[in-house]
């Protein structure tokens, strides 16, 4: 595999990123099972792609915005601790299977991503009863997912948080990519646990860095269509991956 086409890959892949503002792991996952790694070698390897982008997101957020460090780590602990069971739990799942439940992320993700374009802003009006269930639900649902498919799951987490813990919307999304640093360090580490083999660090640290070279490209695109654009062309590609994972699955 030259480092030409994973530069190319990733590019691809942080345009995406950035022209929806998700989908790295829902793009590098299949990107990389058609470049010929195993299921289990893309979701590993993705983490580690998707670890690099997340930090440098964070970074950047941090300088321009104040982030809520407390709830970041909140959430970051259910995350930090559930992820490295997701990758554990795919470690030992069959090829097949762990494709299939794959593309079923993939068409949830479809509804999601639906379901975002027309999340408001919930007023404030949290008790503290039940709060707790509710932070290690969400963080812990970012870290499950980080394991057991590469992905950071802000799809997940920015509504869940929107909806069960008043958080802004744009908060939420800042909120989601620092938890995803940890959630990704925890798959990778649960990855390492398990001894399987799957992490290929220099794949996964060039995806990474091509990736910071596409989001801002992909940023630029968004500027210029509207969100529903956006949102309709990331969900077209959600069923094309989801399609032609499965053909693989049966021709082969």
């Amino acid at each position: 595999m030259t480092i030409a086409l994973l530069i190319c890959v990733a590019v691809l892949a942080g345009v995406f990123a950035g022209l929806t503002g998700a989908g790295g792991g829902l793009i590098l996952v299949p990107l990389l099972v058609f470049m010929g790694y195993s299921a289990l070698e893309s979701v590993a390897t993705s983490n580690i792609a998707v670890m690099v982008s997340a930090i440098s997101a964070t970074v950047m957020n941090a300088h321009s915005h104040e982030l809520p460090w407390r709830r970041v780590l909140l959430l970051a602990i259910p995350a930090l601790l559930l992820a490295p069971v997701g990758a554990i739990v795919a470690s030992r799942t069959p090829e097949v299977a762990l494709i299939v439940a794959f593309c079923a992320l993939n068409i949830v993700n479809i509804y999601l991503l639906g379901r975002r374009a027309s999340l408001k802003d919930e007023p404030a009006s949290q008790t503290s009863g039940g709060i707790t269930a509710k932070v290690v639900a969400v963080g812990g649902s970012g870290g499950l997912l980080a394991g057991l498919f590469g992905v950071g799951g802000g799809l997940v987490m920015v509504p869940l948080q929107v909806q069960w813990l008043s958080t802004p919307i744009q908060q939420a999304a800042r909120i989601s990519l620092a938890v995803i640093i940890f959630s990704s360090v925890g798959a990778i580490l649960g990855h390492g646990v398990a001894g399987d083999g799957a992490l290929h660090w220099s794949t996964g640290l060039i995806l990474g860095i091509g990736g910071l070279i596409g989001a801002p490209i992909g940023t630029r695109i968004l500027g210029l269509i509207s969100q529903r654009t956006s949102t309709i062309i990331f969900q077209l590609t959600l069923v094309a991956v989801t399609i032609s994972l499965l053909a693989k699955i049966v021709t082969h």
